[in-house]
């Protein structure tokens, strides 16, 4: 018979374990890290406040899954404000677990953050705030929603067929227009793909999900981040890369709407992936019966040299 208080709680262990490895400890009331700070009912940028009181788990009503991903969950929310003359208001909450992501990841998201509340431009999505949840083990963004969901559910409702011209113009102007804004600041979005452009019913796209890196960051841009069917050439072959990398995954994003077809989507492996890329000339990709204009804006996106 085991002395009374010796049992093994193996659970615990492996919670210390991993809370060592952190650079925060659960039970923590603040997440600190690069000059953000993230409380359970504050955001801080560099000594500013961004949001503070406004946004707690009390103010949100969740709702359905709208989104998931490997380190995330998106879910559609209602926001009622304090001020009793202002309308409840549908957010996206983005629930990012701390305690089961990578370092990387983690950096990935206060990156996200900083240049949330830095850009503000009408073709990327708005941050509402964060906080930390109560447990101290995940942060939630509050973000708009776009109550028409993503392009990729756009595609998959066409049963593979092509947008129009009068559709695709507006969603690559708009997409362009906030991947522009990005790069002006010096920054890569590293991830474009159907999934992460967003529509809205008064008709406006916007990029979102940003595995942002600053160009002139060698370490971070030979990072292999993103889904690897929308990656660029020099992406796929690990080498440095730069905004035509985002320009090229844009491209592939165009061309499925256009064409009602996901590019390399019979591909099974990465290293069949990256034969592809490298045999497949742009002409071969690009079909010659596309409207003139809108072909020779995909090819200009699908070049094999990368720019700066």
């Amino acid at each position: 018979m085991k002395p009374k208080g010796l049992s093994l709680n193996v659970d615990l262990i492996n919670r210390q374990s991993l809370d060592e490895s952190l650079d925060f400890h659960t039970g923590d009331t603040t997440y600190r890290q690069d000059g953000v700070s993230i409380g359970k009912d504050y955001l801080r940028l560099e000594g500013l406040t961004v949001t503070r009181g406004e946004l707690t788990p009390e103010s949100l009503s969740s709702h359905e899954i709208v989104g998931k991903g490997a380190f995330s969950t998106v879910r559609r929310a209602v926001w009622r404000r304090k001020a009793v003359d202002i309308e409840p208001l549908s957010v996206a909450i983005k629930q990012f677990s701390l305690m089961e992501s990578s370092k990387q990841r983690r950096e990935m998201l206060l990156k996200e953050l900083r240049a949330l509340c830095r850009m503000d431009n009408e073709c990327l999505v708005h941050l509402h705030g964060a906080f930390l949840e109560a447990d101290a083990e995940s942060v939630t963004m509050v973000l708009e929603f776009c109550d028409k969901g993503s392009l990729h559910d756009l595609l998959g409702n066409q049963h593979q067929r092509p947008l129009s011209e009068y559709m695709v113009a507006p969603i690559a102007y708009q997409t362009l227009c906030g991947l522009s804004f990005l790069h002006q600041h010096r920054l890569l979005h590293r991830d474009i793909k159907p999934q992460n452009i967003l529509l809205h019913s008064n008709g406006s796209v916007k990029l979102c999900d940003f595995g942002i890196s600053t160009l002139g960051d060698q370490s971070l841009n030979m990072t292999v981040v993103g889904t690897t069917r929308f990656m660029a050439p020099e992406r796929l072959r690990a080498r440095t890369y730069g905004r035509s990398s985002d320009v090229w995954s844009l491209g592939l994003v165009l061309l499925e709407c256009s064409t009602g077809v996901a590019p390399f989507d019979d591909v099974t492996s990465m290293v069949e992936l990256v034969v592809t890329v490298e045999e497949a000339s742009v002409e071969e990709l690009v079909p010659s019966s596309l409207d003139k204009n809108l072909r020779e804006i995909l090819i200009g996106c699908l070049r094999q040299e990368p720019g700066t």
